[in-house]
């Protein structure tokens, strides 16, 4: 039973993170598009949360580069 309970918390959360708590479609394609395009917008939030981390890290290199050929003393 615990693990149901963690089960229906874990998806409530995702289901409240990513605005599935409401379908604002209708009928039953109008269910599949509000499954696909949350989905869609999961992926989304992935990729830009990767985007930034990696052009944080080419900043910090290019960064630490020009304080490299760039020292004073």
């Amino acid at each position: 039973m615990d693990e149901a309970k963690s089960g229906y918390r874990a998806i409530s959360h995702l289901k409240h993170c990513h605005r599935m708590d409401r379908n604002r479609l209708k009928g039953i394609l109008g269910d599949c598009l509000n499954v696909i395009l949350s989905a869609a917008g999961m992926n989304f939030h992935k990729l830009l949360r990767w985007a930034a981390v990696f052009w944080r890290s080419i900043y910090h290199e290019l960064l630490l580069a020009f304080r490299f050929t760039h020292s004073y003393g």
